[in-house]
Protein backbone atom coordinates (compact mmCIF):
# COMPACT_ATOMS: atom_id res chain seq x y z
CA UNK A 1 0.00 0.00 0.00
CA UNK A 2 2.89 2.39 0.77
CA UNK A 3 4.32 1.84 -2.73
CA UNK A 4 0.95 2.65 -4.27
CA UNK A 5 0.72 5.97 -2.45
CA UNK A 6 4.31 6.85 -3.39
CA UNK A 7 3.49 6.19 -7.06
CA UNK A 8 0.35 8.30 -6.90
CA UNK A 9 2.04 11.23 -5.11
CA UNK A 10 4.97 11.12 -7.56
CA UNK A 11 2.67 11.24 -10.57
CA UNK A 12 0.63 14.08 -9.05
CA UNK A 13 3.75 16.17 -8.42
CA UNK A 14 5.10 15.56 -11.93
CA UNK A 15 1.74 16.38 -13.52
CA UNK A 16 1.35 19.61 -11.54
CA UNK A 17 4.86 20.70 -12.48
CA UNK A 18 4.14 20.11 -16.16
CA UNK A 19 0.82 21.95 -15.98
CA UNK A 20 2.55 24.97 -14.47
CA UNK A 21 5.07 25.26 -17.31
CA UNK A 22 4.60 28.41 -19.44
CA UNK A 23 2.48 27.84 -22.53
CA UNK A 24 4.32 27.96 -25.86
CA UNK A 25 2.94 28.84 -29.27
CA UNK A 26 2.90 25.18 -30.27
CA UNK A 27 1.47 23.80 -27.06
CA UNK A 28 -2.26 23.35 -26.51
CA UNK A 29 -4.87 22.73 -23.86
CA UNK A 30 -7.74 20.42 -24.73
CA UNK A 31 -10.98 19.30 -23.11
CA UNK A 32 -13.08 16.29 -23.99
CA UNK A 33 -16.14 14.23 -23.16
CA UNK A 34 -16.82 10.60 -24.02
CA UNK A 35 -19.34 7.82 -23.62
CA UNK A 36 -18.17 4.25 -22.93
CA UNK A 37 -19.84 0.91 -23.17
CA UNK A 38 -18.32 -0.71 -20.06
CA UNK A 39 -17.59 -4.45 -20.10
CA UNK A 40 -16.84 -5.79 -16.57
CA UNK A 41 -14.02 -8.29 -16.04
CA UNK A 42 -13.08 -10.87 -13.33
CA UNK A 43 -15.04 -10.20 -10.10
CA UNK A 44 -17.18 -7.43 -11.59
CA UNK A 45 -17.84 -9.62 -14.61
CA UNK A 46 -19.05 -12.52 -12.46
CA UNK A 47 -21.87 -10.36 -11.06
CA UNK A 48 -22.68 -7.70 -13.67
CA UNK A 49 -23.42 -7.59 -17.37
CA UNK A 50 -22.53 -4.54 -19.45
CA UNK A 51 -22.64 -1.07 -17.93
CA UNK A 52 -22.30 2.53 -19.10
CA UNK A 53 -19.60 5.07 -18.45
CA UNK A 54 -19.22 8.84 -19.05
CA UNK A 55 -15.80 10.50 -18.82
CA UNK A 56 -14.46 14.06 -18.82
CA UNK A 57 -10.83 14.93 -19.45
CA UNK A 58 -8.45 17.84 -19.72
CA UNK A 59 -4.97 17.68 -21.28
CA UNK A 60 -1.90 19.81 -21.88
CA UNK A 61 -0.31 18.93 -25.24
CA UNK A 62 3.37 19.54 -25.92
CA UNK A 63 4.82 20.16 -29.38
CA UNK A 64 6.19 16.65 -29.98
CA UNK A 65 3.04 14.60 -29.59
CA UNK A 66 3.23 14.15 -25.83
CA UNK A 67 0.52 15.24 -23.40
CA UNK A 68 -0.35 15.02 -19.71
CA UNK A 69 -3.80 15.38 -18.24
CA UNK A 70 -6.51 14.41 -15.80
CA UNK A 71 -9.51 12.18 -16.44
CA UNK A 72 -12.56 11.37 -14.37
CA UNK A 73 -16.05 10.00 -14.90
CA UNK A 74 -18.55 7.48 -13.59
CA UNK A 75 -19.19 3.89 -14.62
CA UNK A 76 -22.56 2.42 -13.60
CA UNK A 77 -23.37 -1.29 -13.39
CA UNK A 78 -26.96 -2.13 -12.51
CA UNK A 79 -27.75 -5.11 -14.75
CA UNK A 80 -26.72 -8.11 -12.63
CA UNK A 81 -26.58 -11.80 -13.48
CA UNK A 82 -29.27 -13.81 -11.70
CA UNK A 83 -27.95 -15.90 -8.81
CA UNK A 84 -24.41 -14.54 -9.11
CA UNK A 85 -24.23 -13.09 -5.58
CA UNK A 86 -25.99 -13.64 -2.23
CA UNK A 87 -27.58 -10.18 -2.06
CA UNK A 88 -30.53 -8.55 -3.81
CA UNK A 89 -30.54 -5.75 -6.41
CA UNK A 90 -26.75 -5.24 -6.52
CA UNK A 91 -25.58 -2.01 -8.15
CA UNK A 92 -22.08 -0.62 -8.55
CA UNK A 93 -20.79 2.87 -9.34
CA UNK A 94 -17.08 3.39 -10.04
CA UNK A 95 -15.53 6.88 -10.21
CA UNK A 96 -11.91 6.79 -11.46
CA UNK A 97 -9.64 9.78 -10.79
CA UNK A 98 -6.69 9.38 -13.14
CA UNK A 99 -3.60 11.37 -14.07
CA UNK A 100 -2.75 10.47 -17.65
CA UNK A 101 0.18 10.53 -20.05
CA UNK A 102 -0.33 10.31 -23.81
CA UNK A 103 1.52 10.10 -27.11
CA UNK A 104 -0.22 11.12 -30.35
CA UNK A 105 1.27 9.95 -33.67
CA UNK A 106 0.87 11.47 -37.17
CA UNK A 107 0.44 14.93 -35.65
CA UNK A 108 0.01 16.78 -38.95
CA UNK A 109 -2.61 14.43 -40.39
CA UNK A 110 -6.39 14.34 -40.16
CA UNK A 111 -6.41 10.82 -38.66
CA UNK A 112 -4.11 10.43 -35.64
CA UNK A 113 -3.65 7.29 -33.51
CA UNK A 114 -2.81 7.80 -29.85
CA UNK A 115 -1.61 5.75 -26.89
CA UNK A 116 -2.19 6.66 -23.25
CA UNK A 117 -1.89 5.37 -19.69
CA UNK A 118 -3.61 6.52 -16.52
CA UNK A 119 -2.69 6.12 -12.86
CA UNK A 120 -4.69 7.11 -9.80
CA UNK A 121 -7.60 6.04 -7.61
CA UNK A 122 -11.11 4.72 -8.11
CA UNK A 123 -13.87 5.44 -5.61
CA UNK A 124 -16.58 2.82 -5.80
CA UNK A 125 -19.97 2.42 -4.15
CA UNK A 126 -21.68 -0.97 -4.01
CA UNK A 127 -25.35 -0.93 -3.03
CA UNK A 128 -27.68 -3.84 -2.26
CA UNK A 129 -30.26 -5.17 0.20
CA UNK A 130 -30.73 -8.53 1.91
CA UNK A 131 -34.43 -8.97 2.76
CA UNK A 132 -36.12 -5.58 2.93
CA UNK A 133 -35.74 -3.24 -0.09
CA UNK A 134 -36.29 -0.26 2.22
CA UNK A 135 -33.15 -1.20 4.17
CA UNK A 136 -30.51 -0.95 1.47
CA UNK A 137 -26.80 -0.86 2.23
CA UNK A 138 -24.06 1.19 0.54
CA UNK A 139 -20.43 0.06 0.77
CA UNK A 140 -17.97 2.77 -0.32
CA UNK A 141 -14.21 2.39 -0.69
CA UNK A 142 -11.24 3.47 -2.80
CA UNK A 143 -8.65 1.48 -4.71
CA UNK A 144 -5.42 2.08 -6.61
CA UNK A 145 -6.21 2.09 -10.35
CA UNK A 146 -4.34 1.79 -13.66
CA UNK A 147 -5.75 2.35 -17.15
CA UNK A 148 -4.01 1.57 -20.48
CA UNK A 149 -5.73 3.24 -23.46
CA UNK A 150 -5.41 3.21 -27.26
CA UNK A 151 -7.44 5.02 -29.88
CA UNK A 152 -7.63 7.16 -33.01
CA UNK A 153 -8.73 10.78 -33.48
CA UNK A 154 -10.50 12.19 -36.51
CA UNK A 155 -10.04 15.94 -36.94
CA UNK A 156 -13.14 17.84 -38.12
CA UNK A 157 -11.49 21.28 -37.95
CA UNK A 158 -8.09 22.34 -36.63
CA UNK A 159 -9.61 22.62 -33.14
CA UNK A 160 -12.41 20.03 -33.01
CA UNK A 161 -12.27 16.26 -33.38
CA UNK A 162 -14.04 13.01 -32.63
CA UNK A 163 -12.33 9.84 -31.50
CA UNK A 164 -12.73 6.15 -30.87
CA UNK A 165 -10.90 4.58 -27.93
CA UNK A 166 -10.44 1.24 -26.24
CA UNK A 167 -9.35 1.07 -22.62
CA UNK A 168 -9.12 -1.00 -19.47
CA UNK A 169 -9.69 0.30 -15.96
CA UNK A 170 -7.95 -2.05 -13.51
CA UNK A 171 -9.14 -1.72 -9.88
CA UNK A 172 -6.17 -3.35 -8.18
CA UNK A 173 -7.64 -4.11 -4.72
CA UNK A 174 -10.40 -6.29 -6.15
CA UNK A 175 -14.19 -6.03 -5.87
CA UNK A 176 -16.00 -4.73 -2.77
CA UNK A 177 -15.89 -6.64 0.51
CA UNK A 178 -19.39 -7.17 1.91
CA UNK A 179 -19.47 -6.77 5.70
CA UNK A 180 -22.82 -8.35 6.54
CA UNK A 181 -22.50 -10.58 9.68
CA UNK A 182 -24.81 -13.17 8.13
CA UNK A 183 -22.69 -13.53 4.99
CA UNK A 184 -19.12 -14.74 4.41
CA UNK A 185 -16.55 -12.03 3.73
CA UNK A 186 -15.82 -13.45 0.27
CA UNK A 187 -19.44 -13.06 -0.88
CA UNK A 188 -18.31 -11.23 -4.03
CA UNK A 189 -16.86 -13.72 -6.58
CA UNK A 190 -13.08 -13.62 -7.14
CA UNK A 191 -12.68 -11.07 -4.37
CA UNK A 192 -8.97 -11.86 -4.10
CA UNK A 193 -8.22 -10.73 -7.68
CA UNK A 194 -7.83 -7.35 -9.33
CA UNK A 195 -10.98 -6.41 -11.21
CA UNK A 196 -12.37 -3.58 -13.32
CA UNK A 197 -13.83 -3.15 -16.77
CA UNK A 198 -12.96 -2.67 -20.42
CA UNK A 199 -14.36 0.31 -22.28
CA UNK A 200 -15.21 1.05 -25.90
CA UNK A 201 -15.59 4.84 -26.15
CA UNK A 202 -16.80 7.46 -28.60
CA UNK A 203 -15.88 11.02 -27.73
CA UNK A 204 -15.37 14.65 -28.73
CA UNK A 205 -12.36 16.93 -28.09
CA UNK A 206 -11.76 20.63 -28.43
CA UNK A 207 -8.24 22.10 -28.52
CA UNK A 208 -7.32 25.68 -27.67
CA UNK A 209 -4.36 27.87 -28.67
CA UNK A 210 -3.96 26.84 -32.29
Amino acid sequence: MKAKWISIVTLVVISLCLFLLPLTSKAQWSVGVEYNMALPITGYGEVFKTGSNYNLEGKYHFNKGWAVGFQTGAARFANSKEGSIAVNNPKLTVVPLLFTGEYEASREKTIRPFFAAGLGLSIFTFSYYLDNPAQSTNETNASFTMSPQIGVRFFITKNTMTYLKGSYVFVMDGPPVITEPSLPISTFPESDKATGYAGIAFGFNYRFNK
